[in-house]
């Protein structure tokens, strides 16, 4: 009976215990004009504050962009072309717990 009850509340004790896994977010948008036409080819740069890790893709012909799997933090975008004014943002990944 005690070892029922040892191992129950083992049990029970192990749903409070949080996954140690890396969370990750994404970045993805599109490069536009101010009529709202795609740039394509437009180079597109994200900056980590914390850290200045840098990552820089370019659009595709539809304007389109995305930095999948960064981790939580908060990030410069910037994306230019010749021919057009730079364009610069801000973005926070911040990671949402859900307790069960």
């Amino acid at each position: 009976m005690r070892i029922r009850l040892f191992a129950i509340i083992i049990f029970v004790l192990g749903l409070f215990v949080p996954v140690f896994g890396q969370t990750f977010g994404d970045i993805s948008g599109a490069v536009k004009d101010a009529t709202g036409a795609a740039i394509p080819a437009a180079q597109v740069t994200v900056i980590n504050k914390d850290t200045n890790a840098t990552g820089s893709v370019t659009s595709n012909d539809d304007g389109f962009f995305s930095f999948p799997a960064l981790t939580p933090g908060t990030y410069n975008l910037k994306a230019e072309k010749t021919g057009y004014k730079t364009a610069a943002a801000v973005v926070i990944i911040w990671v949402k717990l859900n307790v069960l």
